[in-house]
Order: structure tokens, then C-alpha cells, then sequence
């Protein structure tokens, strides 16, 4: 067992009787690559996206029946230790965790459904055949927003469609990040496929807009900054996922797969 511990160092100033003030928290742990590790800056959004690059062929390769039964154990995992993310007694945050179990085990049971959805059959005049089958984008970057239910609803469909994760949250979001992040570096997923980095998320985006992704999820950006960020995303031909798309059809699971055509001769 992993016990995480957030140790925040405050500064205090009283100054001509006013109100102390606090300065943010230095000290936190982060996912990454599997292990849980004091957060350092911007450098973790490199090495996350190094470890996820890393993790990615055996993840994408895994047969699906055993990706979702991988993410099945999350689930259930999740479901075991909800207490660990719940933030306050209200029901509210209750509602949130048990929302975000039902979500992952939603996306479970879609990682071996997605090559017969999303795949077809193509029509081809000739002696060939031709068929299109889904393939992950790569490493996918995403902007999570400050709960734990979309912390899940941006992570689930990438590790579904068998590609791998950095999520930034934002800092206001730390304690249930925290207890994911533990819970994550637990279970039985393969180390570097969900990597978790605490914002500010006006720093951290563009470097991971930058970082060497192959998709970007704008859930969570800010309102003021997500269109640069799917401009600059775009400068790189990456697929994004907007913070308007209606994420309780195919949209996610489409937005991080491409397709790979493959033809066949037939009667030779």
C-alpha cells in the first residue's frame, strides 16, 4: 500500500494588521510513470509525456478483452476505496465519486467494443477487399476539470482506445487528484499509461501543448485561454477535443483513434 501524504508550505505575511497572507502549496505529489514523486514544475510535464510515450507500444498492443479487464480492476478498485475520494460530507461529492465509478466502468466495457463500432467494411470495385479498424493516436493530453468525475471522463476513453494519458489538474482540485493518483499508482495498470500532474493550468497547458502529444483535451482549459490552446494544437495537426463536445456519446473514443485502411486481394 502507498500512502500520499500533501504537505503544504505556508508562508504567512502580517503586515499593518491585515490578514495573513498564504502562499500556494510547494509540496505535492504527482503521478508519473507509475510512481508517485514530488511535483517539481513544468519539468514534469516532459517526463510525463516521456513515460507515457514508453508505456504506449505495450498498452496499444495488449489484446482489448485485456485492456478492459485491466480497467474493470480500476473500476472496482474505485468502487472498493470511494471513501479516499470523496472531499467533503456533502452529498454533492458523494454524488461526484459515485458518478466518476459508474463512468470508468462505462468506458470499461467499451475497450473491446471499439473495433466493431468504429471499424468498417469498405466497398471496392475489383478482385479486393478493404477494411478500416481503429487505432490509438498515440499520447494524449488533457486538461482535467476540478473533479473527480472529469478527472475519469478525460481519462477513461484515452486508456479505452488503448492510448495512454498525461492529465493536468488544476490546483484547487489537489486533494481528490491526490487520492486518484494513489489509487492509480495501485492498481494493476501498467506504469506510465495514466500519469497525473497538478496545474496551475495556465502554465502547465502550453508546454504540454507542446511536449510532443499526439491529442489535446480542452475539458478543462480555461474559457479565456482554450481557443489559443486548439490553435496551437492545430499548428501541429493534432486532433483536439473541444470543451462544447458532448461527451456522453462516441465522441471521446473517436476523437483519440484513427483509422488504418488495409486491402486484400481476393480470388488469387
Amino acid at each position: 500500500m502507498i500512502s500520499i501524504r500533501i504537505r503544504e508550505i505556508v508562508a504567512t505575511a502580517a503586515v499593518g494588521g491585515k490578514a495573513p497572507a498564504y502562499a500556494r502549496p510547494v509540496s505535492l505529489r504527482i503521478l508519473v510513470g507509475g510512481r508517485l514523486r514530488p511535483a517539481s514544475g513544468r519539468s514534469d510535464v516532459t517526463a510525463a509525456v516521456g513515460a507515457a510515450r514508453a508505456a504506449l507500444a505495450g498498452w496499444s498492443g495488449m489484446a482489448a478483452r485485456d485492456r478492459g479487464r485491466a480497467l474493470y480492476e480500476v473500476a472496482q478498485l474505485l468502487d472498493e476505496r470511494r471513501d479516499r475520494l470523496v472531499t467533503d460530507s456533502s452529498e454533492s461529492a458523494h454524488a461526484d465519486v459515485d458518478a466518476a465509478v459508474d463512468r470508468w466502468l462505462w468506458y470499461a466495457g467499451w475497450a473491446d467494443k471499439v473495433a466493431a463500432v468504429l471499424g468498417s467494411v469498405n466497398p471496392v470495385a475489383g478482385p479486393a477487399v478493404s477494411w478500416s479498424s481503429p487505432r490509438p493516436v498515440g499520447v494524449v493530453g488533457a486538461l482535467a476539470p476540478p473533479a473527480v468525475y472529469g478527472m475519469v471522463d478525460v481519462l477513461a476513453p484515452v486508456l479505452a482506445v488503448g492510448a495512454t494519458a498525461v492529465v493536468i489538474v488544476p490546483d484547487e482540485a489537489r486533494q481528490p487528484a491526490a487520492a486518484l493518483g494513489e489509487l492509480l499508482a495501485v492498481s494493476g495498470l501498467p506504469a506510465g499509461v495514466t500519469n497525473l500532474l497538478l496545474g496551475p493550468v495556465d502554465d502547465q497547458a502550453p508546454e504540454l501543448a507542446r511536449a510532443g502529444i499526439d491529442g489535446l483535451d480542452l475539458a478543462g482549459a480555461p474559457a479565456a485561454g482554450a481557443a489559443e490552446l486548439a490553435r496551437a494544437a492545430a499548428e501541429r495537426l493534432l486532433p483536439v477535443l473541444p470543451r462544447s463536445v458532448d461527451r456522453d456519446g462516441l465522441a471521446p473514443l473517436r476523437a483519440w483513434t484513427r483509422a488504418a485502411t488495409v486491402w486484400h486481394p481476393v480470388g488469387r
